[in-house]
């Protein structure tokens, strides 16, 4: 193990030992006053005291360090001096005394010199003392604060012994508690206060302790209460007694004041929560200083939350640097306008005409105000602003033609599809009669009616030409609405439609109707003409063979085509192309059938019957095959009349067929036929 100790002189190991394992500043000097030996807390205190003089060092005489300092009147080394001598010279064989080895900060030792060897060598210890020196101060300054303050100052200053037993008091206890110095000894400590005092026992010499210090209140001799402001403190005496010291200031007129305060506060407090509209104060830095219920409540915030909350929280981040602006320029007394967007705890704005005044108090700046909830109006605002601007963007981006004319026809406001279609620039027509340049002669007199009666409030429309930039007639579809402000009428609104693409449409829907009509013409006629042909091979054939059941089968053919061809027929020489009047067709058929000399037979058929080709073919077949049997059944038969009835079911769409034939001849009398 190493020892940290120098010496000049040979110790044994054990000695070393012992010297380093002390917790305390050792040296050895001889009887010169020289040092050596020290142990490492000796050269550890040099090392951090100011006074380095007062460690010195190995092989350093103390008697020659100290000379400078007492050159220059030190005290310390003064001390030293003496007790070193005392010792060196034989006077005392040991000397303790305690000195300050730095001022900055203060640090104190007790120094012991004891004689080791007489007349040969001589132990140096020192111990840190500072703690001890501190609070011994402390209490020396404390004891004179207090002699002082129980002397001269104006509050009640009762002092009592560890059994709370009241030993003195100064004339202003005695004011207080409207009684005598001689009355208040008489008492016992705690039939005065009103809090419970504990002392604790085995306290050392320099003990000082505060067991209370606050508001409390103190019963007089004569039983009333004084409310006072409390100092109770404890402590230990020179001669190791305790005692307290009751120190206590009577606030009966700031209780007072205070009271009368708070009733006028909780007025203030109240007459502002009661404002129907938002009310503030802030500070300089934007803190909120002060609110009331209803901005708490519309912005939904809990007291607590808006304690920590700047304005910068609250304002909208896209509207604050409006607010700041106006901040940063006000004066005190100036007023502060501006409306702002606030959002609440939930997120949704809230619209604030906020208005406030700056004032400063005790040179810091504040200022106070209220708002105005506009989330109602301003709502109107902002729906009216879209509505604005839904109508700028529908009438500068429609593609008809937009006007706002005032009710004497003088062009305000056109839009660009206007002037694209008339060929004028907004600037080249503002505030002109649109009649004068754009309505012919002949129409001036309809233009001034519209004016008239859009004037009373009446929307018109109408087809008109109205002449372009370049004189060519524009052919339009003008519609006038009234513009109207509570009731009167203060404008028009005109649209204007382009028909000038709509009439090439129509001219080109029409060419193309009546081609399709010539086409579907022509498909009738070939139809009808190739049935002709087929008709009239299926003919030649059936003269030409001897097979009676040949020719009967091919004459059947040939009437079935027949039945059809008349159908086209029909509808090559009508206009409707797509649709035939049945009871001219069951006319051409009854033709055809007399030619036939088939028997009598009739058609009856509802009046204007059409049919379509779906419709008439079809039946026509069937007229035709049911006609072709009865006929041959009754050829050459008397009162042979067969009587056919077409009618059609107009809510089914249903085609019914009534087969009339004579009684006699066949048993049942009605035969019906649907299809």
């Amino acid at each position: 193990m190493i020892f940290e100790f120098q010496t000049e002189i040979e110790l044994t190991p054990l000695s070393q030992q012992i010297l380093s394992a002390l917790p305390s500043q050792i040296a050895v000097m001889d009887a010169y006053g020289t040092i050596i030996a020290h142990n490492q807390l000796w050269s550890d205190a040099r090392a951090s005291a100011t006074k380095t003089w007062s460690f010195p060092q190995l092989g350093e005489n103390i008697l020659r360090v100290l000379q400078h300092p007492l050159q220059e009147e030190n005290y310390s080394a003064l001390q030293l001096m003496v007790a070193y001598k005392a010792v060196l010279n034989g006077e005392k064989r040991k000397v303790t005394i305690q000195f300050e080895a730095s001022s900055t900060p203060s640090i104190w030792y007790s120094l012991s010199i004891s004689c080791l060897e007489p007349g040969t060598h001589f132990l140096i210890v020192c111990e840190d003392v500072t703690t001890t020196i501190t609070a011994r101060k402390t209490l020396k300054e404390h004891n004179l604060k207090f002699q002082h303050q129980f002397e001269n100052r104006l509050y009640g200053t009762i002092i009592a012994d560890h059994n709370l037993q009241i030993k003195d008091s100064n004339q202003a206890a005695c004011t207080i508690l409207n009684s005598t110095k001689n009355d208040l000894t008489q008492l016992h400590l705690t039939q005065l206060l009103h809090v419970p005092v504990h002392l604790p026992q085995n306290v050392g010499p320099d003990y000082v302790s505060e067991i209370f210090l606050g508001e409390s209140s103190l019963r007089a001799p004569d039983g009333h209460h004084i409310p006072v402001e409390l100092n109770i403190s404890h402590y230990s005496l020179p001669d190791g007694e305790q005692a307290l010291t009751v120190i206590f200031k009577d606030i009966t007129k700031k209780k007072e004041a205070e009271a009368k305060l708070s009733a006028e506060q909780a007025f203030v407090n109240a007459s502002i929560d009661s404002l129907p509209t938002p009310y503030f104060v802030i500070n300089n830095t934007g803190t909120l200083i002060r609110w009331n219920n209803i901005l708490q409540e519309e912005l939904g915030y809990s007291a607590d939350e808006l304690r920590e909350m700047k304005i910068s929280q609250i304002i909208h981040p896209s509207e604050y640097h409006v607010l700041r602006a106006n901040i940063k320029r006000a004066k005190i007394g100036d007023s502060v306008n501006v409306e702002a967007r606030c959002k609440t705890k939930s997120g949704s704005d809230v619209y604030y005409l906020i208005s406030g005044t700056w004032f400063e108090q005790d040179g810091e700046r504040f200022i106070v105000g209220g708002g105005i909830n506009r989330n109602d109006s301003k709502q109107v605002e902002l729906e009216s602003q879209r509505n604005e601007l839904f109508f700028t963007q529908l009438f500068e981006k429609s593609q008809v033609g937009m006007v706002m004319l005032g009710l004497d026809g003088t062009l305000k406001k056109c839009n660009p599809s206007f002037e694209m279609m008339m060929g004028y620039t907004q600037s080249e027509l503002q505030n002109t009669a649109l009649y004068a340049s754009l309505v012919p002669e002949n129409r001036i007199a309809e233009s001034l009616e519209i004016l008239r009666y859009v004037g009373a409030g009446k929307i018109t429309e109408m087809d008109t030409v109205r002449i372009h930039k370049q004189g060519t007639e524009v052919n339009v579809q003008l519609s006038h609405i009234p513009i109207t402000v509570n009731g009167e009428v203060i404008a028009t609104f005109g649209v204007y439609v382009d028909l000038t693409q709509q009439e090439e449409g129509k001219k080109i829907i029409r060419n193309q109707l009546h081609e399709k009509e010539v086409l579907i013409q022509e498909i009738h006629h070939r139809v009808k003409n190739n049935m002709a042909i087929i008709s009239g091979i299926i003919e030649l054939e059936g003269l030409n063979t001897n097979v009676p059941s040949i020719r009967e089968h091919l004459y059947k053919t040939l009437y079935r085509i027949q039945s059809i061809s008349k159908i086209h027929e029909v509808m090559y020489k009508n206009q409707d192309l797509t649709s035939i009047n049945f009871d001219k067709y069951l006319h051409e058929l009854s033709t055809n059938f007399q030619n036939r000399n088939l028997g009598n037979i009739e058609f009856e058929c509802s009046p204007n019957l059409v049919l379509n080709v779906n419709q008439a073919i079809p039946t026509g077949m069937l007229i035709n095959e049911i006609t072709n049997q009865v006929a041959s059944f009754y050829h050459g038969k008397p009162n042979s009349l067969c009587n056919f009835q077409v009618r059609v079911n107009e809510e089914q769409q249903i085609i019914t067929l009534h087969l009339s034939l004579p009684k006699e001849a066949i048993p049942l009398a009605d035969i019906v036929f649907d299809t």
